[in-house]
């Protein structure tokens, strides 16, 4: 209901309001707000967001407003990633770095880390789903299928140490601004890839542990879910 509430705010009152007196700045300002409410709120139509990204896309780079323009085009990479056009996503999210890590907000950063994580995990995923058709193909032909599932143990081995790099990027970020419900799941995913890597048991421990004070705090908080992540930003 409240996520709800918000979004009508901000597309019946603050966005006309900014359109009207042509504050180009704060209409961008408010447009992401819009798409964060609606990625989160809607995590199974992602696509909900689209209009709204769009929208900031074209009305900050016609305004010349580079942070903006870059934040949303890492929200559209994050929207791509949820319809699991993965590949998509991580060149979209590519393009945008640059400018984001540089003059972006520092949520938004942390937002585009945690983004190529999943990236990285969702293309862990089909690799291994590739894999177990491999060591099907083992029984019948052997011979190239071996080489097949070398060279795919070596892919998951890369893949996994740029999610954690990823991981622990993103980690570093959000801790600048203390956001304890994505601090959750990125020492959540911490966790589950140290596990999955050989030799970092120490590491996978102690993301484990941080998860815990983090999903703690959260239990025992009493602010409001949803606050002005760009309130700071001017």
């Amino acid at each position: 209901q409240k996520w709800e509430e918000a979004r009508r705010m901000v597309q019946r009152k603050i966005l006309p309001f900014c359109k009207r007196y042509q504050l180009h700045y704060y209409h961008c300002h408010f447009l992401l707000q819009l798409i964060m409410i609606q990625l989160d709120s809607s995590p199974d139509d992602p696509v909900c967001a689209l209009p709204a990204i769009l929208q900031c896309i074209c009305l900050s780079e016609e305004q010349s407003i580079d942070p903006l323009h870059a934040t949303a085009m890492s929200l559209l990479a994050r929207m791509h990633f949820e319809m699991d056009n993965i590949k998509q996503a991580r060149s979209v999210m590519k393009a945008a770095m640059p400018v984001l890590i540089q003059h972006g907000h520092v949520f938004f950063q942390g937002e585009a880390w945690l983004t190529l994580s999943k990236c990285s995990l969702g293309e862990l995923k089909d690799l291994e789903s590739e894999s177990g058709k491999d060591e099907i193909k083992t029984n019948t032909r052997i011979g190239i299928s071996t080489i097949e599932l070398s060279k795919n143990k070596i892919r998951r081995s890369f893949l996994l140490k740029r999610c954690a790099k990823d991981l622990k990027h993103a980690a570093d970020t959000f801790e600048m601004i203390r956001d304890v419900r994505r601090l959750r799941e990125v020492y959540y995913l911490q966790a589950q890839v140290y596990h999955l890597i050989p030799g970092h048991v120490s590491d996978r421990n102690n993301a484990a542990r941080q998860y815990q004070e983090m999903n703690n705090a959260i239990v025992s908080s009493v602010c409001p879910a949803w606050n002005d992540i760009l309130q700071n930003i001017v």
